[in-house]
């Protein structure tokens, strides 16, 4: 099959296997694996040169480790490697035992600091639905840099967000279902040891942010004042582009942090919904932001 560009594997409950001489169909482009709930594993699915789209669905896969990059530590030990080189668009939906994604230890991280290996550098849209299972997030991630919409949906187990702020080109991002109690300082990517003599853009394109049935969430850090001396000598800016924040379902949230109602976010946001039931005080939130043309709280 030395043309084919598209292949759909769909309702297979025994298949176990992806037969590994598939890694050779050097130009397929959509590759879409559902409902085949015996897969424990995934293949080296990374090493598919010209595959442009990826969709996983209904499988009962554990872990998803550096195998499926396609990264061979003992192979790839001396040589420069590129996993996922075209892929734009990635989804995994109803992986119901997935309980990690494994994040590149410190052998593999002195390579990547070498540019000898680059992870998904073309990846524009990252979807992760119905995980319950999945806690973490991996660091490597933060270097997709072409990432313009990430999805993460009903996966309970998230506690803490990661540093999201630090894709450099996102420009949607939709969280919903976690159980996440405290959003700090480091959603934004922000780290004070690092940026303490530095400039410091967080989400420098995202234009709409959305968070939804976060029912355990209370606190929404404020930057502290170690911070807000920085923000005014200008070394760091929050989301400057922002142009649509939706806040549903958060019973809990006690307050909106004040880099929020200030410029320049508050100059550019068009939309501004906060829905359902929450302790919020909305005759404050309301007097911060009544310039805005669609308000609804």
């Amino acid at each position: 099959m030395p043309s084919l560009q598209v292949l759909t594997i769909y309702d297979c409950p025994k298949l176990k296997t992806f037969p590994y001489r598939l890694m050779s169909l050097n130009l397929l482009k959509v590759l879409r694996i559902v409902k085949c709930p015996e897969f424990e594993k995934l293949p080296p699915l990374g090493k598919l040169p010209c595959l442009e789209e990826l969709h996983l669905r209904g499988m009962e896969v554990k872990r998803v480790g550096v195998e499926f990059m396609g990264i061979e530590k003992e192979k790839d030990a001396s040589t420069s490697f590129l996993s996922f080189p075209n892929l734009k668009k990635l989804s995994f939906y109803g992986f119901t035992k997935w309980e990690e994604w494994d994040d590149i230890d410190e052998w593999l991280m002195e390579r990547i600091n070498n540019k000898t290996i680059t992870i998904m550098p073309s990846l524009q849209k990252l979807f992760i639905h119905y995980c319950p299972k999945l806690k973490t997030f991996p660091y490597r991630l933060m270097s997709l840099n072409l990432l313009k919409v990430l999805t993460i949906r009903h996966c309970p187990k998230y506690e803490e967000l990661p540093p999201l702020g630090k894709l450099s080109c996102l420009e949607g991002l939709y969280l919903e279902r976690m159980s996440v109690k405290r959003v700090g300082v480091e959603f934004m990517g922000i780290e004070k040891e690092k940026d303490a003599s530095t400039s410091f853009l967080s989400f420098p394109k995202l234009k709409i942010l959305t968070f939804h049935c976060f029912r355990k969430w209370e606190e929404w850090d404020d930057i502290d004042k170690w911070l807000i001396e920085r923000i005014n000598n200008k070394t760091i800016t929050i989301m400057p582009s922002l142009q649509e924040l939706y806040i549903k379902d958060c019973p809990r949230l006690k307050a909106l942090p004040y880099h929020l109602l200030s410029p320049p976010i508050t100059t550019g946001i068009q939309r501004l919904s906060i829905m359902g039931r929450n302790v919020l005080e909305q005759e404050v939130v309301k007097d911060k932001l009544s310039h805005i043309s669609h308000l609804a709280i």
